[in-house]
């Protein structure tokens, strides 16, 4: 990789598309000189992560609610990302009570949701799948 390649394509908060067509945000970039080899660190998050961006709110702060649906709490946290982000449900939740949510920014909005429904998640870009989760990690060991 050439020095201009290296600036042009690896530009800081600029995306990379890794094989399977997902999008990483370029967080930090280094090169490093080790004799005649010259190599490039770089350290990257998933588009997701930006969902940490955008706060939700005040008009969509429920501080509480009997029998929300999973569907109504994702279509608040779109609304605060302005529609970059949408949310695919591929399961049927039972419905919950939720109390004081959605005072944070739309990353531990998602997470309280994902907790509190016992989801998991299946981000591709700026779609993101919820699913019931079908494992977990429980602390046997065989």
């Amino acid at each position: 990789m050439t020095s201009e390649d290296y600036r042009e394509k690896i530009a800081l908060k600029g995306y990379v598309q890794d094989e399977r067509g997902q999008l990483y945000v370029i967080n930090s970039r280094q090169r490093t000189r080790d004799g005649r080899k010259l190599t490039a660190q770089i350290s990257c998050t998933h588009v997701m992560f930006r969902l940490t961006d955008f706060k939700i709110p005040y008009s969509s702060y429920m501080a509480e609610g009997y029998g929300i649906s999973i569907t109504q709490l994702t279509d608040r946290i779109a609304a605060a990302t302005g529609g970059r982000f949408s949310f695919v449900i591929h399961d049927t939740f039972p419905l919950h009570d939720v109390k004081d949510w959605g005072g944070t920014n739309a990353l531990a909005a998602l997470n309280d949701v994902i907790n509190m429904y016992g989801a998991e998640v299946e981000p591709d870009n700026f779609p993101i799948h919820l699913r019931k989760r079908v494992g977990g990690d429980y602390g046997h060991q065989y």
